[in-house]
């Protein structure tokens, strides 16, 4: 018995009609991308969030593990020095990894340390960022 799969469009005019417009497609639940949300610790230098921001997907960059498209820092707080960064969720281990090894935010040596990573962001501030 064959199983008839579910197509987003019912026919390719519609299809080719959202491509012409770029009208985004609202995907469903089961097709939009699972997300991760990795919750981090500068020590060492007090930084702002763009050092801290080029620092990371800097290093994101040079690994070739790592969608750097995915990756985003959503939160981050210079007084505490804690933040939350978005990432794919096949790419948590990779991504923390990669944080870990970082050594230097801006011009000044610092360490990132990861706090622990989430599917969501309210639980991952009240787990890890309570402070925020």
């Amino acid at each position: 018995m064959r199983v008839k799969q579910k197509t987003l469009f019912k026919n390719t005019e519609a299809l080719q009609f959202a491509i012409k417009r770029w009208r985004p497609i609202n995907l469903g639940l089961g097709m939009r991308p699972k997300r991760r949300y990795i919750a981090f610790e500068v020590k060492g230098v007090r930084a702002s969030r763009g050092k801290v921001t080029r620092a990371i997907l800097n290093s994101l960059h040079g690994s070739d593990f790592v969608d750097v498209g995915t990756a985003r820092l959503i939160l981050y707080d210079a007084g505490s020095g804690r933040g939350l960064l978005r990432c794919g969720h096949k790419q948590v281990e990779q991504v923390k990894a990669v944080i870990a090894k970082l050594k230097r935010v801006g011009e000044k040596e610092a360490s990132l340390k990861v706090l622990g990573a989430s599917g969501t962001i309210r639980v991952a501030k009240r787990k890890f960022l309570s402070t925020l």
